[in-house]
């Protein structure tokens, strides 16, 4: 038998007018309420559902959209529905959606396949509720919310492949009336005719059966650090000429790790330090030549050589 962790309702405009200081005060910890269905109806008591519950701090872990899908457009176009819903009133990314698609949709479906011609008419497959499932759940789920199915014993096994057609990831809400649920899930659905103070009529009982207050919550958005601008090749030799990048082989690891062409750098280094005067040897020949007379005498000789060396550079 699993283990309850929290005790809850689903509601939607059938339920009318709610009193939530009742509704806590009867020991209700959590609402699932509806959405709307279809495309583009909202449940009629849906914004006040929120506020309502909110104000009592009755936890909303959820939200459910009822399908009139009859292709997997329709599927993503409801779900893209719902998360605008959650968008609007403030519910946070850890909300799960609930994709529900029962036997008034089926009905729905095929009351649209009898109004076209008998060639075109489509019966609806498993296949098909589960292709409409993946793509309302996957949409869910890419616009950072949990996705989530609501299924009874009959759809999990007739439509749904007996899960197999579930996601890993997907949060599964059983409606069982009776006895310990043979099929493991987050959310059971234990009654529809359920008596709770402050709702007139009959209402959804229901449980959870894991601590959705683990969920994940948003998280604040956080600019990323900025980067420091990357400085020229030359701010960068004239660093290396002060010494801040060391010598020989570190100054190549250094300059290369910090994303720099080593190679680029130093021939900037080069050209930025002083050029050295040749060194003047001197040869054999020369000293021949100077007792020859040929550099003539004292500063004479000074500057002969110079011209000479000179025109060698050239």
């Amino acid at each position: 038998m699993s283990k309850t962790f929290y005790k809850g309702i689903d509601v939607s405009e059938h339920q009318g007018h709610i009193d939530w200081e009742m509704v806590k005060a009867a020991g209700v910890e959590f609402v699932i309420p509806r959405d709307g269905y279809g495309l583009y109806t909202e449940d009629k008591i849906f914004p006040l559902v929120i506020a309502g519950a909110q104000d009592k701090h009755i936890d909303i872990p959820a939200i459910y959209h009822f399908s009139y899908a009859t292709t997997k457009d329709n599927a993503i176009a409801e779900a893209k529905f719902a998360i605008n819903e959650c968008k609007k009133y403030g519910l946070p990314k850890s909300t799960i959606i609930f994709y529900d698609f029962e036997y008034d949709s089926k009905r729905y479906f095929d009351s649209c396949e009898m109004k076209k011609k008998a060639k075109d008419r489509k019966t609806l497959t498993p296949a098909m509720v589960q292709e409409f499932t993946t793509a309302f759940c996957d949409t869910i789920e890419e616009a950072g919310y949990i996705p989530g199915v609501y299924f009874n014993q009959d759809y999990y096994q007739h439509w749904y492949n007996n899960g197999g057609s579930f996601k890993s990831n997907w949060i599964k809400w059983l409606a069982d009336y009776e006895g310990d649920p043979l099929i493991p899930t987050e959310f059971r659905q234990t009654g529809s005719a359920g008596k709770i103070s402050g709702i007139k009529g009959a209402v959804d009982l229901d449980e959870a059966n894991f601590d959705y207050k683990t969920l994940s919550k948003d998280k604040p958005e956080t600019k990323p650090e900025p980067k420091p601008a990357k400085k020229s090749n030359e701010e960068i030799a004239k660093e290396v000429i002060a010494g801040k990048w060391g010598n020989g082989s570190d100054r190549r690891a250094r300059l290369t790790t910090a994303g720099y062409n080593y190679n680029e750098v130093q021939s900037i280094v080069n050209s930025m330090l002083p050029k050295e005067s040749p060194k003047k040897e001197v040869t054999e020949a020369i000293v021949n030549a100077v007792i020859r007379g040929d550099y003539g005498n004292g500063d004479e000789i000074a500057r002969s050589e110079e011209r000479r060396v000179g025109k060698e550079c050239r």
